[in-house]
């Protein structure tokens, strides 16, 4: 005998709907890690984000902020799958606007400003972070939160002729102060 409709099967207004959420939910959960290009284990990453905390606030008052700084997102080992054009270093994929805004290109970057809250910064090995992109994505976040958004001049990268990226700026003062101190 079958039911003459799914109403006698799920009496509750919900609970069908609920069933199909959690049935969702449970497929995600076991096949979105699978899905992505590249692993990292969950004891890594916060090893690597961790890590970047002294980092991460030296950078920030060293630019001169005394609000919270953004989330830094690490990238390393298996993330960085690709070479960065720019450097000729490895680097993680994104995906950014070309140069007539018009389309999408994908890309390698050693460094990422998300949004004013969060950046995301290559590390490769145990190399200090006054080497790695991190003051570099603070210093968008700077500007970002300054309400600069994208000054896009087609061939340029956004933001970059800016004082504060400028050779001997405070970009490159922040990141040989924290050589000095050996970070």
């Amino acid at each position: 005998m079958g039911y003459p409709d799914d109403e006698d099967r799920f009496p509750w207004p919900y609970a069908k709907r609920l069933t199909i959420a959690c049935a969702a939910l449970l497929v995600v959960a076991i096949f979105a890690p699978q899905c992505g290009c590249a692993t990292v284990s969950e004891d890594e990453r916060r090893r690597a984000e961790a890590g970047v905390t002294y980092a991460l606030d030296e950078a920030w008052a060293c630019l001169g902020r005394t609000d919270r700084p953004p989330r830094v997102r690490v990238m390393t080992g298996a993330e960085l799958s690709c070479i960065s054009p720019i450097s000729g270093l490895p680097g993680f994929p994104v995906a950014v606007a070309s140069d007539d805004l018009h389309s999408v290109a994908n890309d390698c970057r050693e460094g990422y400003t998300i949004s004013f809250w969060e950046v995301m910064v290559a590390r490769h090995a145990s190399e200090p972070w006054s080497r790695t992109t991190l003051v570099h994505e603070l210093g968008h976040a700077v500007l970002l939160r300054q309400g600069i958004i994208f000054d896009h001049h087609p061939g340029e990268d956004p933001q970059h002729w800016r004082p504060i990226f400028q050779a001997g700026g405070p970009v490159d003062q922040c990141n040989a102060k924290m050589a000095v101190a050996g970070r």
